[in-house]
């Protein structure tokens, strides 16, 4: 027996239906003074589903479940608000688009191709001219990980209360959570009628301020094709609204992409940290993947520069694959959000954002290749046409955030039984956002949200990390020159068998040279230009694409840095996707790709602004320290034992001897490829989709 008072729970219901309606009461004042008092308002929209919906059970519906959208209204009073363009077609770029039809269309927030090719002429030479960590300030490469969130708070531009305060909930008013599917156009259309009505102080605000609308990328995808519509219904009234692609949800799709592309790297990599008999899975949760991923860079972090003195200007296909995931990929992983976004450092995020889009296109990423590319158009166009906008992104750039609604939507699944009804959800949902009415209420009605409260040690995963990964280079030096190519099939992509890791991935797990099949660069020449006439193998130079050409033959200064194979064969592909994505704006069906479909993910691993903790731990600094001698003597003995040449054998292809007729080569035994794709019995040789596929062709055709 227990002794003490209790709330009935029908007076905590009470409570909570009055909490709720005081929020729905409040939002529209905060609104209104918004309106008033020229306030910065950004519209964070997005959905979430509740599977556990109660049913009766049906012969025709095996199962069902709540489909809701939510709306924040995240108001900053220290942010004045954009005046509305008098003409609001000024609001996004205009562009003539010739369709598959033949006819030409006006599109409304398209890309300008010969605008952002000629952007891209300038910041290109710094993309081909190094890798990205290699571009970065020291103390990037020197990242603490002994305290993660303190290194972070360091590396950001801001240190200060105020710029802090912009980041966390206290600014985010919940506009309405409603039964809502977001799954095409109209959805987002009525969706958007729906808040006008619970709320017309918004519409009120659209007609005198620019509004800024934030989600994931479907988000961003339907409200871009609404704006694009001229004068039909709900499209009246969109050109006021901005659509803005969430950062945050790019760079958890990005780390999504490269976990799925270098799966056979990260299962290794999972096996060496937490035991072999562990399963990595082929499509991980995003808080596996975020592990996996750190530890990847930070034991990358400490061995690089052993590793980069070691091999040099090496071509070897398996050495740049792994420079190019660890120097480059997942370089942007890590910084492109938590420390060049939310450190609002406008500069460094927009190059960040053009190594993203590089990605994209090199990895084949269907829709976020053309999404990035278009909210690059987008940003250049703000800056220099819609001067008022432009100015609030490079002043707050860390405002235009869509991360806030996922943690209202993780707060907002710990508090939802799982009996609720939509109008149930929606009720908690305000109750959630009107709690800050009543602090002693929300002291037992919610625990305070604590995350990331505590400074994360990585030192010991990183040094884990470091060791495998120094083993898997040092089977990369004596591997040296065996990769192979192998034969493509009817596969998508060119595979290449990497006898290091015993494994085969395809062209997107290279540098963007073997992105276009048929001009990959040659290991074994100095010089990848057909016509280079210069036979010594001095005065060359790698580029960050894979390719290598002599000074001379680069020519121009002002193009020394950009490859001249690369450059011309990028811009094509740029000017076919930019295209694609205009003529869907303007009209047409954009693919559709499983692979698009935004992870319901409601929390991640990033640590909230006003977290704690010692920034130095003395201890892990030493094991690190101690580590890296370690590594310098093994790569002397490596040096020793194993000697290789890591620098090309010939100048040029011209120089190079022929391998049909070279004797030499006759008598040279290429490695057994261990393709895992390929059935290996002998006369079949067949290529399956994926490893169940092979053993379900093994069992029915060869009795296996």
């Amino acid at each position: 027996m227990v002794l003490g008072y209790s709330c009935h729970p029908h007076s905590i219901n009470n409570y909570e239906k009055s909490l709720a309606k005081a929020n729905m009461d409040e939002v529209r004042k905060k609104v209104h003074l918004a309106v008033k008092e020229k306030q910065f308002i950004l519209l964070v929209e997005d959905d979430i589903h509740f599977i556990h919906a109660p049913r009766k059970p049906s012969s025709s519906t095996t199962s069902t479940s709540w489909h809701m959208c939510t709306a924040l209204a995240d108001i900053h009073d220290e942010i004045e608000a954009v005046p509305q363009n008098v003409d609001i077609n000024q609001n996004h770029r205009s562009v003539r688009v010739t369709m598959t039809d033949g006819t030409v269309r006006q599109c409304r927030g398209g890309i300008d191709i010969n605008h952002l090719l000629g952007y891209l002429r300038v910041k290109l030479p710094s993309y081909f001219s190094s890798s990205y960590l290699s571009s970065l300030p020291g103390e990037y490469k020197m990242f603490d990980l002994s305290n993660v969130q303190h290194s972070f708070e360091n590396l950001r531009v801001y240190w200060d209360a105020a710029r802090n305060e912009m980041e966390t909930l206290r600014t985010s008013w919940l506009l309405d959570e409603f039964q809502q599917n977001l799954h095409s156009k109209a959805d987002y259309s009525a969706a958007l009628n729906h808040l006008l009505e619970v709320c017309p102080e918004l519409g009120q605000y659209m007609a005198d301020f620019q509004l800024v609308l934030t989600g994931d990328f479907p988000t961003w995808k339907y409200n871009k094709k609404l704006v694009a519509e001229w004068n039909e219904g709900v499209a009246r009234r969109m050109p006021l609204i901005i659509p803005w692609q969430g950062p945050f949800h790019v760079v958890l799709n990005a780390e999504e992409s490269t976990v799925q592309i270098f799966w056979a790297f990260f299962e290794k990599l999972y096996k060496a940290l937490f035991g072999r008999n562990k399963r990595f899975p082929k499509k991980p949760k995003s808080e596996k993947v975020s592990l996996i991923s750190t530890a990847a860079f930070g034991g990358w972090l400490i061995i690089r520069e052993s590793v980069l003195d070691l091999f040099g200007p090496c071509k070897d296909p398996q050495y740049v694959m792994l420079v190019n995931l660890l120097d480059e990929i997942s370089c942007f992983n890590f910084f492109f959000y938590t420390a060049f976004f939310r450190g609002g450092n406008f500069e460094t995020w927009l190059h960040s954002l053009l190594r993203g889009s590089m990605m994209f296109i090199n990895f084949r990423r269907r829709n976020y290749d053309k999404a990035t590319l278009c909210q690059l158009s987008d940003i250049l166009f703000h800056v220099s046409n819609n001067v008022g906008l432009g100015e609030r992104i490079q002043q707050f750039l860390q405002v235009f955030t869509e991360k806030k609604v996922e943690i209202l939507h993780s707060v907002l699944r710990r508090c939802v039984p799982i009996w609720a009804e939509p109008h149930i959800i929606c009720m908690i949902a305000h109750a959630l956002s009107g709690r800050r009415f009543d602090a002693e209420f929300s002291q037992w009605f919610l625990p305070n949200y604590l995350r990331g409260h505590v400074g994360r040690d990585l030192t010991g995963l990183s040094l884990k990390s470091a060791e495998f990964l120094f083993d898997l280079f040092s089977e990369v030096w004596c591997t040296l020159g065996q990769t192979v190519k192998v034969p493509r099939g009817n596969r998508k992509f060119q595979p290449y068998y990497f006898p290091a890791l015993d494994t085969t991935m395809d062209q997107r797990a290279m540098p963007m040279g073997y992105s276009f099949l048929g001009n990959e660069p040659d290991s074994t020449v100095c010089c990848d230009l057909t016509h280079c006439q210069q036979q010594q193998s001095q005065n060359w130079r790698k580029l960050n694409c894979g390719h290598s050409f002599h000074a001379t033959c680069l020519g121009d200064r002002e193009r020394s840095l950009v490859c001249p194979i690369c450059h011309p064969l990028l811009e094509q592909r740029i000017r076919e996707l930019s295209t694609t994505m205009n003529r869907y704006l303007a009209g047409d069906e954009l693919d559709s790709d499983e692979s698009d479909q935004e992870s319901d993910d409601d929390d991640d691993n990033d640590e909230d602004p006003d977290s704690t903790g010692s920034s130095f731990d003395e201890p892990s600094q030493s094991q690190v320290d101690e580590f890296k001698l370690k590594v310098q003597a093994r790569a002397r003995v490596l040096t020793q034992n194993h000697p290789q040449s890591v620098l090309p054998q010939f100048g040029n292809a011209v120089q190079k001897p022929s391998t049909s007729n070279s004797s030499d080569n006759q008598d040279h035994q290429q490695p057994v490829v261990r393709d895992l794709y390929r059935c290996q019995q002998e006369g079949c040789g067949k290529i399956c989709k994926s490893l169940g596929g092979l053993t379900l062709h093994s069992r029915k055709m060869h009795k296996k």
